[in-house]
């Protein structure tokens, strides 16, 4: 009997089929290797995924921190303000209120010293002495008469004056417990922060958020519905902290201006920075977006305020982000991130094809305009 040979050609090879029982194994095995590392990878993006949505659930939802921070120094200012006004007040209300009971302070010594003289009564051996002694007395008495008069008339005042600065005091304890009270709460949502950002945990953070979007693109099994559900995820994550950070830039008295962007099909977020020489975005975005083997040799790149960094030459495609859009643009990918929520920065590789206006109170507080 003869042997039946398996075709194993690359025309019979396109799928597997019930006459090929070898093939089907082969595939069904195939499958399941290729299932269990789509699987794998998954899961380590969904515990990546649910541990950066959790860190901005509980350490990015305070957007005012610094806003609250400046408004609580200027609260701060106008209460030391009142106190030395009204310690000034005070100094000037006791002065009046000294000279008006001067005269009860003067018959205060008189009596003192009028005391003095009746103290030793006369033994009654010498009239003269008996008639000194009585003189003396009725002397006093008429003192401490006058006394008590003058008294009578300024005690009111006297204690209107004291119930005011009783009152004035409780008025003051009040508001410094208060502001303790707003101090601490400040001073916790700053020890908070500082736990967070410490050592550049800010940074490392939205570099995990953009290696986590680059790690799911480029990923094999695009377009399956759970990896496509991961990436809206993370998108969505992204989204929300360049909302968050655009929020709290914008409650910072002279705070840094940061705009929305888009490069590819990619949303942005970047600081606008006129003193900057390129567009710089992470090169974890570079890579998300497929443009890794665009990027030169690393060189020197002037970032924000000046300061000197490194960065690989690329050139985008095109960059839209205020209402305007260029093409190919020249930018710089950099290492890393430049916050949570901030991408790079607009730089004037981009801004330089504009007239630029910019009002800090007007919504947008950027206006681009084509150069002419």
């Amino acid at each position: 009997m003869m042997r039946r040979k398996m075709d194993f050609s690359a025309s019979s090879a396109s799928s597997p089929n019930v006459s090929h029982p070898l093939k089907s194994l082969l595939w069904l095995l195939l499958s399941l290797a290729l299932g269990g590392m789509a699987r794998a990878a998954g899961t380590d993006w969904t515990g990546r995924l649910a541990a950066l949505e959790a860190t901005a659930r509980s350490a990015l939802n305070d957007t005012t921190l610094l806003a609250d921070q400046y408004a609580f120094t200027t609260k701060i200012n106008r209460f030391n303000t009142r106190v030395a006004d009204l310690q000034n007040e005070n100094a000037a209300a006791k002065s009046k209120l000294d000279a008006e009971t001067e005269p009860l302070r003067a018959l205060e010594k008189q009596i003192e010293a009028g005391s003095a003289r009746i103290k030793n009564r006369p033994d009654g051996r010498s009239s003269s002495e008996v008639s000194r002694y009585n003189a003396a007395v009725e002397s006093y008495n008429r003192l401490v008469d006058k006394q008590r008069t003058l008294a009578g008339k300024l005690n009111p005042r006297i204690q209107a004056e004291s119930d005011r600065l009783e009152r004035l005091q409780l008025t003051h304890n009040a508001e410094r417990k208060t502001l303790d009270a707003e101090a601490e709460a400040l001073r916790r949502r700053q020890t908070a922060w500082d736990t967070f950002s410490r050592d550049g945990g800010d940074v490392r953070y939205q570099n995990e958020v953009n290696r986590l979007l680059a790690d799911i693109r480029l990923s094999p099994g695009n377009g399956t519905q759970y990896r496509d559900s991961l990436l809206a995820r993370v998108r969505t994550l992204r989204r929300t902290l360049a909302e968050w950070a655009i929020a709290r830039s914008s409650t910072q008295p002279n705070g840094l201006i940061l705009v929305t962007a888009q490069a590819g099909d990619e949303p942005m977020c970047f600081i606008f920075d006129t003193g900057a020489q390129a567009v710089t975005l992470p090169q974890d975005l570079v890579r998300a977006l497929g443009w890794q083997n665009r990027m030169g040799e690393e060189e020197s790149v002037v970032g924000v305020g000046g300061a000197k960094t490194k960065g690989r030459p690329l050139l985008l495609p095109g960059l839209s982000s205020l209402g305007q859009t260029v093409r190919d643009v020249s930018a710089s990918a950099i290492a890393t991130a430049e916050g949570v929520g901030v991408d790079g920065l607009l730089g004037q590789t981009f801004l330089k094809n504009f007239r630029i206006t910019i009002d800090p109170r007007a919504k947008p507080q950027v206006v681009l305009q084509p150069a002419r």
